[in-house]
């Protein structure tokens, strides 16, 4: 069994992942830690050390927040390396067309000059 974290040690781990602590965010005995996007985690502030498995639920939860960081990350610097390459390309559907407007002509679209329909029969 793993033996209880000091408190100091677990704030420090927790500065070294990034993560600051929010003054007057929490209830009670409890501290939130937040790191810069945005996930938090609570931390109980009462007495000089933090039990083991607290420690694990914690050390659990600012990792997967720290992973949930990296990725959208990542995502962000692939979106922005789509935009650069897809900078001076044009996008489908924006080209001229034969009508030249880049837009359907009429005769493509509705049909027109039908006269009246059979559901119109007596009617006005």
């Amino acid at each position: 069994m793993a033996a209880p974290k000091k408190r100091r040690e677990a704030e420090r781990e927790l500065k070294k992942k990034g993560f600051t602590m929010q003054p007057g965010r929490g209830k009670g005995s409890h501290e939130v830690w937040k790191n810069a996007s945005g996930e938090s985690v609570t931390v109980p502030k009462h007495g000089d050390e933090i039990a083991a498995g607290t420690w694990r639920s914690i050390e659990r939860q600012s990792r997967e927040a720290q992973q949930r960081a990296e990725a959208q990350q990542r995502a962000q610097q692939a979106a922005q390396a789509q935009r650069v390459a897809n900078q001076g390309v044009r996008q489908a559907g924006s080209g001229q067309g034969q009508s030249g407007s880049g837009q359907q002509d009429n005769k493509a679209g509705k049909k027109q000059g039908r006269g009246k329909s059979r559901w119109s029969r007596g009617r006005g």
